[in-house]
């Protein structure tokens, strides 16, 4: 310090003149480290956009299918070689988190037990929007005919 106050106010300006400079430097090399995160972080989403536009058609599809599935659920209706239900009858079930159900209960009293399997295997594979969430066959007294309960159920999102 006695070297300082020997030049006076030129070595404080010296003195001040290399702390800016130091300052100026650092800050020119944070300025630089962050444009080079920066361009890395481009080069990384370059390298991702054909990925997330990939799963964006994905995320698309898999919409469309879903909605058309919910969209063309309608109750299913049977071939018309076998017998149509004796009861029909159709509930909604109370919402459950983001969720709301629907359930078709048909009923056939009497009807020949081939058949009745047929309409059982049917309603189990075709309708693509529905499962089977109950199935009932009872023998009858006369052989070769049963009583047939089943119920299919179908969920979707509330919106």
């Amino acid at each position: 310090m006695k070297g300082v106050r020997r030049f006076g106010a030129i070595g404080y300006a010296l003195i001040g003149f290399i702390l800016l400079a130091l300052l100026a430097l650092q800050f020119h090399r944070q300025s630089v480290a962050r444009q080079n995160d920066i361009r890395n972080r481009q080069r990384l989403l370059a390298s991702l956009a054909p990925d997330l536009e990939r799963l964006q058609r994905y995320e698309d599809v898999e919409r469309a299918i879903r909605d058309a599935l919910h969209r063309d659920a309608a109750p299913p209706t049977l071939p018309a070689h076998l017998p149509a239900p004796a009861g029909r009858e159709t509930k909604r079930l109370p919402p459950a988190g983001g969720w709301r159900g629907l359930q078709l209960e048909m009923t056939w009293p009497r009807i020949e037990t081939p058949k009745a399997l047929e309409v059982a295997v049917f309603c189990a594979t075709n309708p693509p929007a529905w499962r089977l969430g109950r199935l009932q066959i009872e023998a009858l007294e006369n052989a070769g005919h049963c009583r047939l309960q089943l119920t299919l159920e179908r969920v979707e999102e509330q919106q």
